[in-house]
């Protein structure tokens, strides 16, 4: 995995209008609309993920102030889920969400968690399916970090 290789990004602060920016930019290149409801509902997740419920953690080009990554997780207990983890389009070729994907699970283990988990891919191609048919998320993958012997 290419993990984020070039690049010079920098943690910053964390807007809900930048991640709603950075959020829509897959659904417009591949010609998908975007419900309303959606957006807002993002936002609140984006509050949550602010406040004691969850970690926002957002990434600046060097000497710029422009948005360009962010991982919003919440927390429950000793779970960290990884509710979105995006990066602009200019960065898709630098293995940027690999990165942030990366350092949001280094940040969850530094807080104590037990468990990350992924909650599926963020693509609308692939994870439309979640908010359609109304099924249930079902955990594919698990990662637990256990101390060394």
């Amino acid at each position: 995995i290419r993990t984020g290789e070039g690049l010079s990004l920098i943690r910053g602060p964390v807007t809900a209008e930048e991640v709603l920016r950075l959020y829509a930019q897959p659904f417009q290149r591949q010609g998908v609309s975007l419900d309303p409801r959606r957006l807002e509902q993002l936002r609140r997740v984006v509050g949550l993920a602010g406040g004691n419920a969850g970690i926002r953690i957002g990434y600046h080009r060097r000497g710029e102030t422009t948005l360009v990554g962010v991982a919003l997780l919440l927390i429950h207990r000793e779970t960290v889920n990884n509710v979105l983890c995006i990066a602009d389009a200019s960065l898709r070729d630098h293995g940027a969400t690999a990165w942030i994907t990366r350092e949001a699970i280094r940040e969850s283990i530094e807080r104590g968690a037990q468990v990350f988990d992924f909650n599926g891919a963020n693509s609308p191609d692939r994870a439309l399916d979640k908010a359609l048919y109304g099924t249930r998320t079902r955990l594919y993958f698990r990662f637990e970090v256990r101390a060394r012997s």
